[in-house]
């Protein structure tokens, strides 16, 4: 079940990465929503194996980056679901306003263009994307989807990357806590409180605050930085203007 465990966690963090990639090259960012589901399911596949391995308690440092994980990933999905909608709903009032406006000319043109009305409400969709500012951009709730799911991301591929998967130095504790072996051979040896030796050695020792801050607000910062200077690149370079086909 271990392996499983770290066969789940590499799949998250080479899924997340790849949803970073997929959004920014046009030509594959269709497959963004796919390594988002995929994402997705690992952190539930990794979730069930993890509570199945541990059963000695985890580091307080370990529990941090999970609540970080799955804030990051509930609330992540929650924006980008409110920036669908919204999204949806203010285009069908567009296509709709027009319809209702001079419905022979819209037939007359849904005809010649040969143009289904999905083809008309994605190009709607496009339209009012592009006529964002840059403002509307970063404060919006696609910027928190965003922002959020690589905090979320970057406290799984960091553990992983200093995680060696060797199955042979993992141990589950199988005897329940505070009984002795049945056969009266073998004691169960409970676990100290602490072991500061091994503790003080530990990035987020006696600074379990800062560590929190640190995992949560640094790798949003940084997405908040690459969203600003992407932002201002693609409204600068990227003027193609989209013609209304209603």
């Amino acid at each position: 079940m271990y392996l499983v465990h770290i066969g789940f966690a590499y799949v998250i963090a080479f899924s997340g990465l790849a949803c970073f990639i997929t959004r920014i090259i046009p030509s594959i960012k269709w497959l963004h929503v796919w390594f988002g589901r995929c994402y997705i399911i690992s952190m539930l596949g990794g979730t069930f194996t993890s509570l199945l391995i541990f059963n000695s308690g985890l580091p307080s440092g370990t529990i941090v980056s999970f609540i970080i994980v799955f804030f990051g990933l509930t609330f992540g999905w929650l924006f980008i679901k409110f920036h669908q909608s919204t999204l949806e709903s203010n285009t069908l009032k567009q296509v709709e306003k027009v319809i209702l406006n001079n419905p022979e000319n819209f037939l007359d043109s849904l005809s010649l263009k040969n143009n289904g009305l999905d083809h008309i409400i994605y190009t709607e969709k496009l339209r009012l994307l592009r006529q964002k500012t840059f403002i509307q951009i970063v404060f919006s709730y696609k910027t928190a989807h965003a922002l959020l799911m690589a905090a979320s991301w970057y406290n799984i591929a960091g553990r992983i990357f200093v995680t060696r998967p060797s199955y042979e130095k993992f141990h589950c504790h199988t005897y329940p806590a505070y009984k002795f072996s049945p056969t009266g051979s073998n004691e169960t040896v409970l676990l100290p409180a602490s072991v500061p030796e091994v503790y003080n050695k530990l990035p987020w020792a006696n600074n379990e605050l800062g560590w929190f801050f640190l995992s949560s607000l640094g790798p949003m910062s940084f997405g908040l930085i690459v969203c600003v200077v992407y932002t201002f690149f693609r409204l600068k370079f990227s003027n193609k203007p989209i013609s209304e086909v209603i």
